[in-house]
């Protein structure tokens, strides 16, 4: 498929997930490298991810990779690959907070900290909703492959 019959949407789509893979990596090789200064619970947490969470990230980049060619190619798996990216964020966020005491970053923090943290994870939340159904849009209109 050529670059002009890409829409508007896959173009900003791909750049947004691009630069999150990479900012991603940059982040998860400065927390495992002890680059960020961090006190308290939030250096806790960063300092015993544990196995689970190294999965979960490797998988999380290696999915969005795999999310990027596709969509690149205009090929209907994109969406299913991107429904396996939704499943991980979620078992990751529930993960986090039910069993790694990520609620103890919010209560050792000010609220100044922490609603902003909320709002970032409502609006992650919100974007693959909203990417999620514009790639069923997509399919429905024929252009993924």
């Amino acid at each position: 498929m050529q670059l002009a019959k890409r829409p508007k949407g896959v173009w900003f789509i791909l750049v947004f997930y691009f630069v999150s893979v990479l900012y991603t990596a940059l982040w998860t090789w400065r927390i495992y490298s002890k680059q960020v200064p961090a006190s308290g619970a939030a250096a806790e947490y960063q300092q015993n991810p544990g196995a689970l969470n190294h999965f979960l990230t490797v998988m999380g980049c290696i999915l969005t990779v795999a999310f990027l060619v596709a969509l690149f190619k205009m090929r209907r798996v994109a969406i299913t690959i991107f429904t396996a990216i939704i499943v991980l964020t979620v078992f990751s966020y529930l993960w986090n907070i039910f069993f790694k005491n990520y609620l103890s970053l919010f209560s050792a923090t000010s609220v100044a900290f922490a609603a902003p943290l909320v709002i970032v994870v409502v609006v992650a939340l919100a974007i693959l909703g909203m990417v999620y159904l514009y790639l069923r849009t997509l399919v429905r209109e024929g252009k993924l492959s």
